[in-house]
């Protein structure tokens, strides 16, 4: 049985556990929410929690009001993304032309559909997988050209004594940029 259906406050649950270890040991720890294993077969990849905090007390994070809080919704989108990256270019200094859009990746989701029994609809599907159901659902409904976020490649520069963001096609893999 997978294990997110055994226990789908499981990872509520860790959150909660991850913020109260927080406080007991200091408030100036740094909180990191990020990936773990991604198992084969797995639509998504397992989670990692970790929480950092400096032996003299010094805080390594002093507001944490500033990290999005997990169990709120926040409905940001592709315009809030692109508002963003505009934001992070200005203050950076450099041009928010060189932001390139990001999609679903249509050669994937081809594929997962090419998989599927010719009589099967992937938006009504009786897939073993609810998770897996769900995701290839929504990503067929929304459409794999919509944008879903922003990246904006940069470089760090030396600039005489101090250093300067520059951004440019250039400052990616040529296989990620277009």
């Amino acid at each position: 049985m997978d294990h997110r259906r055994r226990r789908p406050t499981k990872r509520k649950l860790a959150g909660d556990l991850i913020r109260r270890l927080r406080r007991r040991f200091t408030e100036g720890a740094l909180l990191h929410y990020g990936m773990g294993k991604w198992y084969p077969g797995e639509s998504l990849p397992r989670w990692a929690l970790s929480c950092y905090w400096r032996r003299d007390g010094e805080p390594i994070w002093k507001n944490i009001d500033l990290l999005a809080d997990e169990r709120t919704q926040y409905s940001y989108g592709p315009a809030e993304a692109r508002t963003f990256i505009a934001a992070l270019a200005k203050r950076l200094g450099v041009s928010a032309d060189f932001a390139l859009s990001a999609h679903e990746d249509v050669w994937h989701y081809l594929w997962k559909e090419r998989r599927l029994p010719t009589n099967v609809d992937p938006l009504e599907s009786k897939l073993d997988n609810e998770e897996e159901r769900k995701r290839l659902a929504q990503i067929f409904t929304q459409g794999l050209d919509r944008v879903v976020g922003y990246a904006l490649p940069l470089r760090r520069e030396k600039d005489g004594d101090g250093t300067r963001w520059k951004a440019d096609r250039g400052s990616c893999a040529a296989s990620t940029c277009s």
